[in-house]
């Protein structure tokens, strides 16, 4: 049963994201000059992601938007752990298409070899499931074309573009149920 108050639904929606919720606020806010605070920022997130995929790992229903953010953070402190330089072009040249390559890859191969698919739905029809996943993973290519299109703009090419990915998710779980 869906929670009547928005507050509890956003937090829920939250917690999948926590790694990289910290990881923008250190990186943004944390102490030292840009360069050296971005670098701890990708360790801090990398280790909290680490954690936090095991735990989404274990979860019946996982979510594939969020595994993927956190395979961006391991990339991303792994490459501050060999090169600073390294860090930097992963997480600002290549800025929140990075992001969106890794969502894409983690959703093709759940989509390959999980039940729930990309929409992450356990229990509905299995063909549906793989017919929606396929769908999703036709949207995140399309939201990684735009955010390379807009790669400089934090809204535009990162923040818009997995907001739509959440909602479409969203919608594509309701119609799998509806189907079953």
């Amino acid at each position: 049963m869906k929670s009547q108050n928005w507050l509890t639904d956003y937090l829920k929606h939250a917690v999948n994201f926590i790694p990289v919720i910290v990881f923008l606020f250190y990186g943004r806010f944390g102490p030292g000059d840009p360069g050296a605070r971005w670098t701890h920022a990708f360790v801090i997130g990398a280790a909290l992601a680490l954690v936090h995929g095991v735990w989404l790992m274990q979860r019946t229903e996982r979510h594939s938007i969020a595994l993927g953010v956190d395979l961006y953070l391991l990339i991303g402190g792994l490459l501050a752990l060999v090169s600073g330089e390294a860090s930097e072009a992963w997480g600002e040249q290549l800025g929140p298409a990075a992001v969106l390559v890794c969502v894409l890859v983690v959703g093709v191969l759940n989509t390959l070899c999980t039940s729930s698919g990309f929409i992450d739905r356990i229990g509905a029809e299995p063909a549906r499931t793989r017919m929606l996943s396929l769908v999703m993973v036709g949207v995140t290519a399309a939201a990684l074309a735009v955010s390379i299109a807009m790669r400089h703009s934090p809204l535009w090419g990162g923040v818009v573009p997995i907001f739509a990915l959440v909602v479409v998710r969203g919608r594509l779980q309701r119609l799998a149920l509806q189907a079953g």
